[in-house]
């Protein structure tokens, strides 16, 4: 509902209704992709899905991920706590900044604006051969807001504690905070939950982010 409300105002208090896409605008088709490209595309999932299931069985076969399973089944319930409340606060965090950059940096988008953006979601998907066209009925709202920094600017923004009077710093170090809490919370999750493979997979994955963004962060 918050998030309804940022639309609305964005859209100057009225979310406006725009007329039937099959009445007024050509459908969005996206161009098919080159079959070279689709079948690298193919190929680079296979061997993704053959990492992701080589990784589970070496955890299935190491004796210290057993070990660290039948104590995360001992103590779930303390940890499912603390991973389900790291994931609902980085979720808070994120969901704020995004709502805060919709009403102070947002601007309405247009049916086509909404539609495009759609049908590029629907063609994220991985395919050999696909032409598709993407087509919404009813009525349909939409903002649109973006901002960046880089690590640099991070550092140098961390240093004079700009958020003190920089809303924009606020923001951003919010969401910051909201990604990594909602990262460690949800891979933490099937930490607890999973079986030894699992657990070798999501705490290498996450591991493996905190090295890279620590060490970007660190050579800024």
């Amino acid at each position: 509902m918050v998030f309804i409300r940022a639309l609305a105002r964005v859209q100057g208090g009225q979310v406006s209704v725009s007329p039937r896409p099959e009445q007024s605008r050509a459908p969005v088709v996206e161009a098919p992709l080159p079959i070279r490209t689709r079948v690298l595309n193919a190929l680079l999932l296979v061997r993704n899905v053959l990492l992701v299931l080589l990784v589970i069985a070496i955890g299935e076969a190491l004796p210290p991920l057993h070990l660290l399973h039948a104590w995360t089944q001992a103590h779930q319930q303390p940890l499912l706590a603390v991973t389900i409340s790291l994931s609902a606060a980085g979720f808070i965090l994120l969901m704020g900044m995004a709502i805060h950059l919709v009403l102070a940096k947002g601007k309405p988008m247009s049916r086509r604006e909404i539609d495009a953006l759609s049908a590029r979601r629907l063609t994220a998907q991985p395919a050999l051969w696909r032409r598709s066209a993407y087509r919404s009925r009813g009525t349909a709202a939409g903002a649109q807001g973006e901002d960046s920094a880089t690590f640099a600017e991070i550092k140098a923004a961390w240093r004079v504690r700009a958020w003190r009077v920089s809303p924009r710093w606020r923001r951003l170090f919010a969401g910051l905070i909201g990604a990594a809490l909602l990262a460690t919370g949800l891979f933490g999750l099937f930490v607890v939950i999973g079986s030894p493979g699992i657990k070798l997979l999501c705490g290498g994955t996450l591991l493996y982010a905190w090295v890279r963004s620590v060490s970007a962060f660190a050579r800024a």
